[in-house]
């Protein structure tokens, strides 16, 4: 049901999406938006103000529409469906849905690193501050949505400078060298084969040299390109020059995979960079010796081979859970300290949201009867005809105005004490009558 024209209606942030916990990753990589392209043409899909949150744990897309929210969210699903080949009852039956605070709570939760697999890990910070810049750069972030992901940077900040939760901790590259180590591999004496040139890849090249691997090869389209990155991420943290660091082409991969001990992969390619019949054919000519790998990667970057060849290994993104630090390095004090500030964000932004939308209802409340006001008031004179004079005309005019106010005084009244915090969520829902017989209102 529409809304009587000229009656602000009743908005609020609500999302959909899909994570770690409530969809595989077969899912979820069918409904990746990792590149900037794929966001931007997805929001073009879009009618109403989006912010599109998508990470290899997490696809969520954010929305300020009008009540009721329930088809906008359904009509999300389709697309998201659309998108990824699938039937929406398949998407519906993994998606997440929040509106109103829950949303909000959400959010803020996920900037926090509350809501990620490794609990706190530092780059959804960064994810979420990128979501909200590329909805801007396309002018699909309203006020509410700038808000809103603003305060969850804000949120997430604060959780790591007044607490330990994943203040240089956890990350998924992190738990990848970390699964290498528990399998058994030498960093001293084997060679990492790291594949990508993105900021995954290059975590993943940090932290394995972190962690001792002297040898690490990065493999891209553009070596040159992904050489300078890997020597930049490791710019003052091998001062030693115990790394000795290479680069190679993705055309060289059945060679890299011959010979090296291990591989984390981890690009934004839409398909597979490693395939089933180079991994076949690398394992041969490595005579028996196992080859370990892990994929980072959302879509997959490793086309695993059926039947799994002898001494082949994979691991992928959700696998990796249980070797991270799924409980962060700080003690419990500091995750409740951490829901504390995400908590208090979320509410800061509600009364905030319910300020701004009284300010905006006063404002709306007021043009509209300023507007009926003038309608009524030519309709009348031209009614009365030629006859009247000046005076009278300005004595209409004056009642008209005086009517206008009278009428509006405690609507007024009402809203300004809503936009001034003075209204409890109760009064809120409440008639503006009911309030101002409690003497909320007087004076």
């Amino acid at each position: 049901m529409k809304p009587a024209q000229g009656v602000l209606p009743q908005r609020q942030v609500a999302m959909v999406g899909l994570d770690w916990r409530s969809a595989p990753l077969a899912v979820r990589e069918r409904l990746q938006l990792g590149r900037e392209d794929q966001v931007l043409h997805f929001l073009g899909q879009l009618p109403w103000p989006a912010v599109v949150l998508a990470t290899c744990h997490r696809v969520e897309v954010y929305v300020h529409v009008a009540a009721p929210v329930e088809p906008v969210l359904a009509e999300l699903e389709r697309l998201l469906a659309g998108r990824g080949g699938l039937s929406p009852a398949a998407v519906t039956a993994h998606a997440i849905r929040r509106n109103g605070e829950a949303a909000v709570r959400h959010l803020v939760e996920v900037a926090c690193g509350l809501q990620s697999a490794v609990l706190g890990e530092p780059q959804i910070l960064g994810q979420v501050r990128a979501a909200l810049e590329l909805a801007r750069r396309a002018q699909r972030a309203d006020w509410a949505l700038h808000r809103l992901f603003e305060r969850a940077v804000h949120a997430g900040k604060e959780v790591r400078t007044q607490t330990r939760l994943g203040r240089g901790g956890p990350s998924l590259a992190r738990a990848a060298v970390r699964r290498l180590a528990e399998a058994g591999l030498d960093g001293a004496r084997e060679e990492l084969v790291v594949v990508g040139s993105g900021e995954m890849a290059m975590l993943a090249v940090r932290e394995a040299a972190a962690a001792g691997w002297r040898r690490i090869i990065v493999c891209a389209r553009r070596p040159d390109q992904a050489l300078a990155r890997a020597e930049a991420a490791l710019a003052g943290r091998d001062r030693a020059g115990a790394v000795a660091l290479g680069a190679r082409a993705i055309g060289e991969m059945e060679e890299l995979l011959a010979g090296c001990g291990a591989v984390i992969s981890a690009t934004t390619a839409p398909g597979p960079v490693i395939l089933a019949p180079v991994l076949r054919r690398a394992l041969e000519r490595r005579a028996g010796r196992r080859l370990c790998v892990v994929d980072l990667a959302v879509p997959r970057d490793v086309e695993v081979p059926d039947p799994l060849p002898a001494g082949l290994h994979v691991w992928s993104v959700d696998e990796l859970v249980p070797a991270g630090d799924s409980v962060a390095l700080s003690g419990p004090e500091d995750l409740e300290r951490a829901r504390a500030l995400a908590a208090g964000e979320a509410a800061a932004y509600l009364e905030w949201y319910r300020q701004r939308r009284a300010v905006d209802a006063l404002r709306d409340l007021r043009r509209q009867a300023d507007a009926i006001r003038e309608e009524e008031l030519a309709l009348a004179l031209r009614r009365l005809g030629d006859g009247l004079s000046e005076a009278q005309r300005e004595v209409l005019a004056r009642m008209a105005h005086r009517l206008t106010n009278k009428l509006l005084h405690l609507p007024m009244l009402y809203l300004k004490a809503v936009a001034a915090g003075e209204v409890t969520q109760e009064e809120h829902r409440a008639p503006p009558q009911a309030v101002s017989s409690a003497g909320r209102l007087a004076g």
